[in-house]
């Protein structure tokens, strides 16, 4: 299947219409089209779109919804913190993250 390609961080940040996708852990693993529907859309209208990642070898980023639901506080607190880590400078400036 044909992916579409994600913009780098520094191509969304200084873009002129960008936008974040989060993918969640069930759609990037379990319902992967769900993602890369998402993806082809928010570029037919016109934004650039980058997929949010955290750095290093394993960058999925996790809200830590499934941890909490479990009761793994602190796994949760520490997986959510990753995201706003990874998300912060695309708030800041502004750019929309769905």
């Amino acid at each position: 299947r044909d992916t579409p390609r994600s913009a780098t961080r520094e191509e969304a940040l200084t873009a002129e219409r960008a936008v974040v996708l989060f993918v969640d852990t069930f759609n990037g693993f379990f319902e992967s089209d769900n993602a890369r529907a998402a993806l082809r859309v928010l570029e037919a209208a016109g934004y650039t779109v980058h997929v949010a990642s955290r750095e290093g070898a394993d960058g999925h980023l996790c809200c830590g919804r499934t941890y909490l639901a479990s009761g793994m506080l602190q796994e949760a607190r520490r997986k959510a913190g990753e995201m706003v880590e990874a998300l912060k400078d695309f708030a800041a400036k502004g750019v929309p993250i769905v």
